[in-house]
């Protein structure tokens, strides 16, 4: 199940192109969380039973039509197979190591039902790392994102008073691309989803959106009461000593070698490319993700 994971550029792509297809008015149906409590793999029930339900409350969650879902376990070379096909009628097959090992296998369901979400909404890629690449995006977006970043971890084992620690992984995208996903849908959807101090990623988490919110008021962006300044975010979760941060740059934007009268402006959530007229005041809206920005281009 070794593979290579996807770079920045072609989340961003998988990211823009999943909002391009279905466009924000259907993105709005996916503003919820899949919740927690319906992902416990763990019970009084056995293994597949309990695999079951879950991917029965997937894909209410999806918004799939209702069918007959069948999930089993077989030797495999990936973590996860799903039928596509037009029917109400739903067959996941799971690597046989998860009857050992069953904690991820809510992840791997919302992976393999959001394949099928994607494929019966047309979006499909044929290179078949870019696809699924797009699929952990998808899955992301329509909010399974928190099974996504559960899956990665560090487990410490002891055994005749040895510890072995076993970092696990899971999927096409690294933690900080989930990270960079989440954080954006969090804008894009008006939500606020502060961290919770309950998950060892709530400081992985602030950070990016103190990132996001340094990048969305470098010149021409004027900073926005959309997402909080870097600033107040700073102040509120980190003391000065950990205000450690990569640089931002002073600004974002380039001249259009077309046009001298424009510059080119790269969206700070969805990172398409924007084009505006020099000495502008107002808004700016991008075509992509919909997101309207204050901007000044004005020559000081």
């Amino acid at each position: 199940m070794n593979h290579r994971l996807g770079t920045r550029e072609e989340v961003e792509v998988a990211f823009r192109t999943i909002l391009k297809h279905f466009g924000p008015t259907t993105m709005l149906r996916f503003g919820n969380d899949f919740p927690k409590d319906q992902s416990n793999i763990f019970g009084k029930a056995d293994i597949l039973t309990r695999a079951h339900l879950i991917a029965k409350n997937l894909v209410q969650f999806f918004g799939l039509p209702t069918g007959s879902i069948v999930v089993r376990f077989s030797d495999q070379v990936s973590a996860g197979r799903v039928e596509l096909t037009n029917e109400d009628f739903y067959e996941v097959e799971l690597h046989t190591k998860y009857k050992t090992d069953p904690q991820d296998i809510p992840a791997v369901l919302a992976h393999e039902l959001t394949h099928v979400l994607l494929w019966r909404s047309g979006l499909w890629l044929d290179n078949t790392h870019l696809n699924e690449v797009l699929t952990d995006t998808a899955c992301i977006l329509f909010g399974a994102g928190w099974l996504s970043l559960a899956a990665h971890r560090t487990e410490i084992t002891s055994s005749q008073n040895l510890e072995t620690t076993t970092t696990k992984t899971l999927g096409y995208l690294s933690p900080n691309e989930i990270i960079w996903i989440l954080v954006r849908r969090d804008a894009l959807l008006s939500k606020e989803g502060w961290p919770t101090n309950t998950s060892k990623w709530d400081d992985h988490i602030t950070k990016a959106r103190i990132e996001l919110s340094g990048w969305s008021s470098i010149p021409p962006f004027v900073p926005s009461i959309l997402i909080p300044s870097k600033a107040s975010w700073l102040s509120k979760f980190f003391p000065k000593k950990e205000q450690k941060f990569k640089e931002i740059p002073e600004r974002i934007y380039f001249h259009d070698p077309k046009d001298e009268s424009k510059i080119i402006v790269q969206c700070p959530i969805c990172c398409q490319k924007l084009r505006m007229q020099i000495e502008k005041q107002g808004k700016l809206r991008c075509g992509i993700c919909r997101m309207n920005w204050e901007v000044d281009s004005r020559l000081k």
